[in-house]
């Protein structure tokens, strides 16, 4: 990740909608400590990264239905949930994870609400 990106992002995204990020993802979580105080220091942004990942990306993908049980057996009050929405197996499996976790009684809010709210966002993204 380098600064021409960053600058890049932060400028499309202010072109859209008008006000500059305050918290970003890093991509695949990689992020070393060094770097992640130099973004803030630089940004201004926060680091959030994830507690549960569908493993929506790998090869060959994974069916829906197994990306909705996995996101719907691994999350917890407060998890962050990662999904890439570039991937036609994951838009399909939304509605199902939706409405497992709404059985569950899980409210779903933003990273910026969870902020507010005072939960904690993990520091290191889960694993496989």
């Amino acid at each position: 990740m380098c600064a021409r990106e960053l600058e890049k992002t932060d400028a499309e995204i202010h072109a859209v909608i008008g006000t500059r990020p305050k918290l970003m993802r890093p991509p695949g979580g990689a992020l070393f400590e060094r770097q992640e105080g130099w973004i803030h220091d630089e940004f201004g942004y926060k680091t959030i990264l994830w507690d549960v990942h569908g493993f929506d990306w790998v090869r060959p993908p994974p069916s829906p239905a197994s990306i909705c049980e996995r996101i719907v057996e691994k999350t917890r009050p407060g998890a962050v949930i990662v999904c890439h929405d570039v991937r036609p197996e994951t838009i399909e499996a939304v509605p199902a994870i939706l409405s497992q976790l709404e059985k569950k009684h899980f409210k779903f809010v933003t990273v910026s609400e969870l902020l507010q709210l005072g939960a904690a966002v993990p520091s290191t993204p889960e694993r496989k």
